[in-house]
């Protein structure tokens, strides 16, 4: 069931032009219905968004923050890195993220499981996914948000070949898999 069938095609094109309706209950009734349809139409949804029409653009906008707010938890919890086999740590982020929103994901992750440490530091990694559930709310795309991933899992990485030796027991890449 997708928008690319033909009959998708007309009841899509009917719900988006009746977001624009005088009657308000044919407004309500057509956003509750293409909320429903999100996840089949979401690329037809971000097209129109971009309507000159503010009654329905705003429409749109909110079925599409709506349907990324639910969706983002299950993405996060489902995205890794390219190379990487679990969430790495919350650290040098890439320049296009916030570096205060590290610290403000490790505050979160502290308050919900504590402080830990060598060999695992699993608040650190849930402040990552917390990171990643953010993004996807905010609607980055997925291959933008492997990209961070991906920066962050090389400065483990680096981190645990140049100073995992300090630790008893050493911590290595394999002594992070959990």
């Amino acid at each position: 069931m997708t928008y690319q069938n033909p009959l998708w095609e007309i009841v899509f094109s009917i719900l988006a032009t009746n977001l624009g309706a005088d009657d308000f209950r044919q407004r309500e009734a057509a956003q509750a219905a293409l909320q429903q349809l999100a996840p089949f139409v979401v690329h037809r949804l971000h097209a129109v968004e971009k309507t000159k029409d503010r009654e329905v653009a705003t429409r749109v906008r909110r079925i599409l923050d709506r349907y990324y707010a639910q969706h983002a938890t299950v993405w996060a919890n489902n995205t890794l890195p390219t190379d990487y086999p679990r969430l790495p740590w919350i650290c040098e982020l890439p320049s296009t993220v916030d570096q205060e929103r590290a610290q403000y994901y490790l505050e979160q992750a502290r308050s919900q499981i504590g402080v830990h440490g060598p060999p695992h530091w699993d608040d650190y990694r849930l402040a990552t996914r917390l990171l990643i559930e953010d993004l996807y709310g905010s609607r980055v795309p997925r291959r933008q948000v492997i990209v961070v991933l991906d920066r962050l899992a090389e400065a483990e990485r680096s981190w645990i070949v140049n100073f995992g030796h300090r630790y008893h027991p050493p911590v290595n890449v394999a002594a992070t898999k959990k």
